[in-house]
């Protein structure tokens, strides 16, 4: 599990955007490409590139690891999550935290994945597929009971180390 907020203090009203969260990649929402996922329902169709970084991140990630044969691990995975803005001056109100309904905002991702242990350092690969994504509108938010699915419902990730 992890949660945390960014607020700033002092003479800045705004967080640096290193010190700011985001959704998806190959340590968070797997199902996600990095930077990918929120902030909460809000879609920016006027961007060219969605680079979503906020102020308040919770997430949940599960992974139950297994050994295949010598140095392969196999893994299952299941990711929830995401990211939302908390400051009163942002205008996007799909993108505000929501304390009473922000469980509508939440993503889920699931998947499998290969991991070659080398004792010194562990290779991943991770396969991750959309489960639910809090983006599409409500009726569908479910997408494997909703929809056939889509090439970019799916992600793969390659990282070095285990994600978390």
């Amino acid at each position: 599990f992890f949660g945390g907020i960014a607020y700033p203090y002092g003479n800045i009203d705004v967080v640096p955007g290193i010190k700011k969260y985001y959704g998806g990649g190959a340590n968070s929402l797997r199902a996600w490409q990095s930077h990918t996922l929120g902030p909460g329902t809000f879609t920016d169709t006027s961007a060219t590139f969605n680079y979503a970084m906020e102020d308040l991140k919770l997430e949940a990630n599960f992974e139950a690891r297994f050994d295949l044969f010598w140095i392969l691990e196999g893994a299952f995975f299941i990711d929830a999550g995401n990211i939302w803005a908390i400051k009163a001056v942002d205008k996007r109100e799909a993108a505000k935290f929501k304390p009473l309904a922000f469980y509508n905002d939440i993503a889920i991702g699931t998947g499998l994945g290969v991991r070659f242990d080398f004792s010194f350092f562990v290779l991943r690969t991770d396969l991750g597929i959309k489960v639910r994504d809090p983006k599409i509108s409500d009726g569908s938010r479910f997408i494997i009971a909703n929809r056939k699915m889509k090439t970019n419902d799916f992600n793969f990730n390659i990282a070095i180390g285990y994600p978390f």
